[in-house]
């Protein structure tokens, strides 16, 4: 039986898409443009780093905003028109919401929000690691910055960004602070995709508390949001998240329609491998503890395949250990063995090499291979 993921993993799992984000600046108005501000920046078919790369950007080149979207950290990407007619995704560091300036009061202000956003990126990037603390410190240098700068997209990203860090060490209360904090700029700002974000981050929350009434009411809203919005990415991770909700509550068959449901309306919105990779390790999750394992391990398969695609590395792990617990169901312990062998390396790498001796030991035992028994009770001992 899988032992309890660490915070990396969860957040990983469950930190999902949300697309078509609008502004919490209530300053920016009817906001169509941003201006880039980096050296140069790629302009990409879809908002993420992996997707191909259509052109570069000069700074200084108004983009129309056509779009907006998010990943499954919260980082913003903007699907634009340059002035040449192409369009594609950029990341939002790489451009500001209102134009460059020449005079030197506003040179001094695109300092400022530079500055802010290249704390917030560092954070992210710190966050990749598995860097919690560090990437505390970097949030909240944006977060002062922004406060001083009155740059409420920095103020709200350094919020978001805090209350991550904190949920990451299982510090429930500050990271419902930060929280709040951000709900209360989504509202001010009367941004409801940012409000969706905050409520799907409140539902993760209550979630690792294990209080699921309060995580339940905090997805139910973020799949309100994400309906209006039309937003498939939004529906694929609320149904998802809510689907988590009913396999920790017991209420497998529940689980498995909220998974499926994910399932389809991340393959019908295509944009995101790891919603469509989540979904089916999800959906194999559900039919495990249904006793289907056959179907079990075939959605194990897919996961794992997309989440290689994706690049992935925290997802492929976990889709290969929930695929070698499968197989020792199925009391094929010599091909779960296998499995556990050939990714042992990878599961110290991770912090998990424990787990993954005490599943050798289990299928050692229940195949009478004491050899392979005798070898890994001394490496549990050592």
């Amino acid at each position: 039986m899988l032992a309890r993921v660490p915070a990396y993993f969860m957040l990983l799992l469950f930190l999902l898409p949300l697309n078509s984000r609008a502004a919490a600046d209530e300053s920016d108005g009817d906001r169509k443009t941003v201006t880039v501000i980096a050296g140069a920046a790629n302009l990409r078919e879809r908002p993420a780093l992996s997707s191909a790369r259509i052109s570069s950007i000069a700074r200084g080149e108004v983009l129309e905003v056509l779009d907006e979207s998010a990943d499954r950290s919260g980082k913003t990407w903007y699907r634009v028109r340059t002035s040449g007619g192409k369009t594609g995704w950029i990341k939002d560091i790489a451009v500001a919401l209102a134009p460059l300036s020449p005079d030197a009061e506003s040179k001094e202000k695109n300092k400022d929000i530079e500055a802010i956003e290249k704390d917030l990126a560092a954070a992210w990037t710190q966050y990749d690691r598995g860097d919690y603390e560090s990437m505390e410190k970097s949030a909240h240098s944006a977060l002062d910055a922004a406060k001083r700068a009155g740059y409420k997209r920095g103020i709200f990203g350094g919020d978001y960004c805090l209350a991550i860090s904190y949920i990451s060490r299982e510090k429930y209360d500050g990271a419902v602070d930060y929280a709040l904090h951000a709900q209360d700029l989504a509202m001010e700002g009367r941004d409801e995709v940012r409000l969706g974000m905050v409520y799907n981050l409140m539902g993760n929350i209550f979630r690792q508390k294990e209080v699921y009434e309060k995580a339940l009411y905090f997805y139910g809203k973020y799949l309100e949001i994400a309906k209006r919005r039309g937003s498939r990415e939004g529906e694929a991770a609320a149904r998802n998240n809510i689907g988590n909700v009913m396999m920790e509550k017991g209420r497998y068959k529940e689980a498995l329609a909220y998974y499926k449901d994910s399932l389809s309306a991340s393959s019908v919105a295509g944009t995101d491998k790891h919603l469509i990779a989540q979904g089916y390790l999800s959906v194999g999750r559900a039919f495990k503890k249904l006793e289907d394992y056959r179907s079990a391990g075939k959605n194990f398969t897919s996961a794992v395949e997309m989440f290689k695609q994706e690049g992935n590395e925290g997802g492929v792990f976990i889709g290969i250990w929930e695929e070698a617990v499968n197989r020792g169901l199925l009391g094929e312990y010599d091909a779960a063995i296998k499995i556990l062998e050939e990714n042992l390396s990878r599961a110290e790498e991770f912090g998990l090499k424990q787990n993954f001796l005490d599943e050798l030991i289990t299928c050692s035992e229940k195949s009478k291979d004491s050899m392979r028994l005798e070898k890994y009770r001394k490496m549990k001992a050592g």
